[in-house]
C-alpha cells in the first residue's frame, strides 16, 4: 500500500502539506511521511530525492510539539532502514540536530524514538567510517 502511494506521487504532496498554516495538516503530513520512512530504502529515497527530509528536519526543530514529535518519528524511522548513502544525506540534512532538538521532552516515547534515531546515526556513521578506512 505504501509503495502504491509513493509511486502515485504522494511524497511531494506531503511536502507541501508540511508547510500548511494548519497544525493538524502538518501533523498528519508528518505522520504519513513517518510511515513512508518506516518502509524500504527505496521509499526512504523518495523522501530524500524530493528534498522532503529538509522540510521534516526544519519542522522537527521549529514547529509545535505535536508536529515536531511526528517529524522526529519520520527521521528516526529513516535512520533505521537507510543505506550508507542515505545516512550521509540524513546527516547533511541535519537529522542529528533535529533529533537532539527534542531531547528536553518529558514524553518518554518521543525521547526513546529520538535516542534510537541518534543511536542508528552513530552506529551507521561508524560503519561508514570503517568502510572508508578499509578503502584507504
Amino acid at each position: 500500500m505504501t509503495q502504491l502511494a509513493v509511486e502515485g506521487g504522494v511524497v511531494p504532496q506531503l511536502g507541501g502539506m508540511l508547510i500548511s498554516p494548519k497544525v493538524a495538516v502538518r501533523k498528519e503530513a508528518a505522520w504519513a511521511i513517518s510511515n513512508i520512512t518506516a518502509g524500504t530504502s527505496i521509499q526512504i529515497q523518495h523522501v530524500l530525492s524530493n528534498d522532503i527530509m529538509r522540510l521534516v528536519v526544519k519542522q522537527a526543530i521549529e514547529d509545535n510539539f505535536e508536529v515536531r514529535r511526528e517529524c522526529v518519528w519520520a527521521i528516526s524511522n529513516a535512520t533505521s532502514g537507510a543505506t550508507s548513502d542515505q545516512i550521509q544525506k540524513l546527516i547533511d540534512a541535519q537529522a542529528a540536530e533535529a533529533l537532539c532538538s527534542i531531547l528536553s521532552t518529558n514524553e518518554a516515547r518521543t525521547l526513546a524514538i529520538a535516542l534510537e534515531g541518534l543511536d542508528n546515526l552513530f552506529k551507521k556513521t561508524r560503519n561508514l567510517l570503517g568502510e572508508v578506512n578499509i578503502m584507504i
